[in-house]
């Protein structure tokens, strides 16, 4: 009798265990919680920061608007502050442009790239504030939806995230290096004279971070305002660009990084179709609940009795114990009614099988539904990555090919921004390949699961994903015009590649 005792856990110990599942992966940066997803969050605040997007409190403040504190008001006034420095050197960049470097190709070219980059960080910070409503509902989505039952997946995506972040800011500050000692650089007689007759200032020998051109102000003849427009613009690029355009290339990618930890969770669940449910730490029987949150239910099975363990998968299904703790009273009644209930409690066995498997399909449609929610919204900041980041490759590019007789550092910055242009549509295509993989992996997953073990309605319902698995899943906007994969990477190289070929040549004709 003592060898065939089932041992029940406690309701609180049950509890206990649920919690400590359904814990959020988070940690402590200095004073910041890190929480899931917390790129994406750090990436929205920032802009709420810097004024790009609606903070938090401005629908209170707009409803009593005389009821706010004071910090709420300063920052209100530095968002305006930092609005009006970011357009201010939109615009007078964009005039210099037009007015001033259209005289001399080299120069130009520069500020057309420059032009490009202040414009489609200006357009995307409008589109995410249009939009703002959709990346709030898809974050919360992500926290609602997302699984945190396996702590190591949810780290190796909170890391992957952190990465690409800080690898994208890294690299904008290597170019802002570039260009800080560009300007530093003593420049030679040819292109004093090339700056004096481009811009007709008083000293071309003073240049600015960016060049920028305010009709009836000469910006070099009075050196205290120079060095104001010069600290300013250092505090602009730092502060407001540099951030800006961390947030808006990254975005995307970052979220590909998190869908990826939630098909890993899902592959690994699917892996376990067929198979015995066992808990690692005690070995004993399980029954998932709920997948995505790691909820189950769990007895401790009997030592040494292959009957007790048969009395404990038919009591945890049912989720009534009475049965379990007359065991040791009447034990030969009690046998007798088991090997009479071994049908239905096969019949049990099965549903569970179809339960869960149901569970692995809710979880795959919630993912894709999340993949759908996501290209619905990010289509116009993916359009403006294309085209900018051809127009990056092919200025740079040309800039390296036609004038390689500039200085050391002019030729560093073109390298940097060739770079960083190229490295943002690596990241853009290999996050597509990351969504297209997850289906494959699945499908692998499928492979070797114990398919063959379950079913004949299960075995049915796996052809059915089979099915939907077998077509590509490369993220696609505007109908399939734009379709982001490793192909369209190669393509855009090669484009870039034959559009300066053919300015060379028009160049040399001329």
């Amino acid at each position: 009798q003592n060898n065939n005792k089932v041992f029940i856990p406690s309701e609180e110990n049950i509890q206990n265990r649920l919690q400590n599942n359904n814990k959020v992966f988070s940690f402590h940066f200095i004073r910041w919680k890190i929480s899931s997803p917390s790129c994406i969050q750090l990436i929205i605040r920032t802009y709420q920061i810097l004024g790009f997007l609606p903070s938090d409190n401005s629908a209170t403040s707009n409803n009593n608007p005389g009821k706010g504190s004071w910090t709420q008001h300063l920052h209100h006034c530095l968002n305006w502050v930092h609005i009006f420095l970011y357009i201010f050197f939109a615009g007078s960049h964009l005039l210099n442009t037009m007015f001033r470097s259209i005289h001399y190709l080299p120069v130009m070219f520069e500020c057309i790239l420059e032009d490009a980059v202040l414009t489609g960080i200006m357009t995307a910070a409008v589109i995410l504030r249009m939009r703002i409503d959709r990346v709030k509902s898809t974050i919360q989505l992500m926290e609602k939806t997302f699984s945190t039952a396996d702590i190591v997946l949810v780290a190796q995506s909170h890391w992957k995230a952190f990465r690409i972040l800080a690898t994208v800011a890294v690299f904008f500050m290597v170019i802002t290096l570039g260009i800080l000692l560009e300007r530093v650089t003593r420049m030679t007689e040819d292109e004093l004279m090339i700056r004096r007759d481009l811009y007709q200032t008083k000293y071309p020998g003073r240049r600015l971070l960016v060049d920028i051109w305010i009709p009836g102000l000469d910006e070099t003849e009075y050196y205290w305002i120079y060095v104001t427009l010069f600290l300013v613009q250092v505090y602009a690029t730092i502060v407001c660009l540099m951030t800006a355009y961390t947030g808006i290339v990254t975005l995307i990618p970052i979220i590909t990084v998190h869908v990826e930890g939630q098909g890993k969770v899902l592959c690994k669940h699917i892996e376990r179709l067929g198979h015995p449910h066992k808990d690692l730490s005690t070995g004993n029987t399980i029954f998932y609940t709920d997948i995505v949150k790691n909820q189950y239910n769990m007895l401790a099975s009997s030592k040494n009795s292959k009957l007790g363990e048969t009395i404990e998968m038919s009591t945890i299904i049912t989720k009534t114990f009475p049965e379990v703790k007359n065991f040791n009273d009447n034990q030969n009644t009690f046998t007798s009614e088991v090997n009479n209930s071994r049908e239905d409690q096969l019949r049990k066995l099965r549903a569970y099988e179809r339960d869960y498997f149901r569970q692995l399909v809710k979880f795959h449609q919630q993912l894709l539904l999340f993949e759908k929610q996501v290209t619905e919204t990010i289509s116009p900041l993916v359009l403006i990555m294309v085209l900018g980041n051809y127009m990056g490759v092919s200025l740079a590019l040309y800039q390296l090919v036609v004038y390689s007789d500039q200085s050391k550092f002019r030729l560093f910055k073109f390298v940097s921004e060739l770079s960083l242009a190229l490295f943002e549509l690596y990241i853009y295509c290999f996050a597509a390949e990351i969504l297209d993989d997850f289906h494959s992996r699945t499908r692998t997953s499928l492979y070797f699961s114990r398919w063959y073990a379950c079913t004949r309605s299960t075995r049915r319902d796996i052809g059915m994903l089979l099915r939907r698995l077998r077509k590509p899943k490369h993220p696609n906007f505007y109908w399939g015009f734009i379709v982001i994969n490793n192909p369209l990477f190669v393509g855009l190289l090669r484009l870039c590649y034959q559009v300066v070929n053919l300015m060379r040549l028009k160049g040399a004709r001329e």
